[in-house]
């Protein structure tokens, strides 16, 4: 009886159940993915949310940021190296892993080699110091490391002990103009950047200026010959360099210019004048011919001149003996008034030759002669006046600095 019970009460409980299971089951099927079961299903309590940002993700982004900017300033730098602002710029244009792989691999492999490039070129240049080139060599020899060293740390500190000992030998240096020793006084008692501002900077502008007051004195030298004075025209009217490349071709321009002076005297002159000028021709040196111009000249005027003196003085004297009228004795006693007239006429021809002479002269020194002394005379005034208009600007300009 109680089996009886029982069984019909698990009875009532499957029927009662049945439904409920079956209604559950197919909600349970569509959220399920396909190909899964239902106990392939994690727990509901182990489904998370998904979080808002990958952690990962962020910490790329900012990485690769902050190679960007150390990139970025590498290339600024204006010491950075060929080199290394090659590849720096590659990389900038390129992914984050370049930027990455740039940072961490190329770059200090480039930076050293542009450190060894950096010093092979201070101990080629002839305006590097000898504490500085000195230390260079060193370094050259040594490992990157102390490469680096050298310009990080060595080279600032002996740089601006050399620049102060330049300035030193700037004002020791007679050659150098009153203006310029006067600056570099100044700069001496300046900081280590002051002086750098001017060796690097002001000096470049003092020695522009003081080679234009070169150029102008040449032009306003007593006697430049057509040669000289106008390739020293062209370069006042040129560049800084064009000023600076004509005083480094003058000694041969000057050559030019005084052999063909010295051949129109020994053309012109008079006779000692034109034999020194002869002399100094066969020498065919410059330093010949420039000794003629300077000293030979004056001294062969000076004798051509006297020798004029004389044959004036001779010529008088033959005149007022030799053509009298006769007096006592078979002597001839000449008038006074033809007397004076033969005496002022060979003084005349005197007077002429000389005057010839120093037109030959000075139209010479103008580099012309014959009928182009005019306008020699007319070019030199010309060149004067160049010369004159240069040193007035340069002068300008040098007030407007101070």
């Amino acid at each position: 009886m109680n089996i009886r019970r029982s069984l019909a009460a698990a009875a009532l409980v499957a029927a009662v159940s049945a439904p409920v299971a079956l209604a559950a089951a197919p909600a349970s099927a569509e959220e399920l993915p396909a190909g899964r079961s239902q106990s392939d299903a994690p727990p509901a309590s182990d489904q998370a949310p998904a979080p808002a940002g990958d952690p990962a993700s962020d910490d790329a982004a900012k990485q690769d940021a902050a190679d960007r900017a150390e990139i970025e300033r590498i290339v600024a730098d204006p010491r950075t190296g060929r080199g290394v602002r090659e590849a720096a710029t590659k990389a900038l244009a390129g992914t984050p892993q370049d930027r990455r792989h740039f940072l961490t691999v190329d770059y200090p492999r480039l930076r050293a080699q542009d450190n060894r490039v950096r010093v092979m070129q201070l101990i080629a240049d002839p305006t590097t110091g000898r504490g500085v080139r000195e230390a260079a060599q060193k370094a050259m020899s040594g490992t990157d490391a102390d490469v680096e060293h050298f310009l990080t740390v060595d080279y600032p500190r002996l740089r601006a002990q050399d620049n102060r000992v330049r300035l030193v030998q700037l004002i020791a240096d007679q050659n150098n103009s009153q203006y310029l020793r006067e600056a570099a006084q100044k700069a001496m008692s300046g900081t280590d950047a002051e002086i750098e501002h001017f060796l690097t900077v002001e000096l470049k502008k003092i020695i522009a200026d003081d080679n234009r007051i070169k150029v102008a004195r040449i032009l306003g030298e007593k006697g430049i010959g057509r040669i000289l004075r106008e390739a020293a025209e062209k370069a006042m009217h040129g560049t800084d360099a064009d000023v600076l490349k004509f005083l480094a071709d003058l000694p041969s321009i000057r050559a030019a210019d005084d052999r063909l002076r010295v051949s129109q005297l020994a053309e012109t002159g008079g006779p000692e004048v034109r034999k020194a000028a002869l002399a100094a021709l066969a020498a065919n040196t410059p330093e010949a011919l420039r000794a003629f111009l300077t000293t030979g000249l004056p001294e062969a005027e000076a004798k051509d001149k006297a020798a004029a003196g004389r044959t004036t003085t001779g010529q008088g004297t033959t005149g007022q003996g030799g053509t009298g009228t006769q007096g006592k004795g078979g002597s001839t006693v000449t008038p006074a008034s033809a007397t004076t007239g033969t005496t002022t006429a060979t003084t005349g021809t005197t007077a002429a030759w000389t005057t010839t002479t120093g037109a030959t002269t000075g139209a010479d020194r103008l580099a012309s002669t014959g009928t182009d002394a005019p306008l020699a005379g007319i070019a030199a005034a010309g060149g004067t006046a160049v010369a004159l208009g240069a040193a007035a600007l340069v002068a300008a300009r040098r007030r407007s600095q101070a």
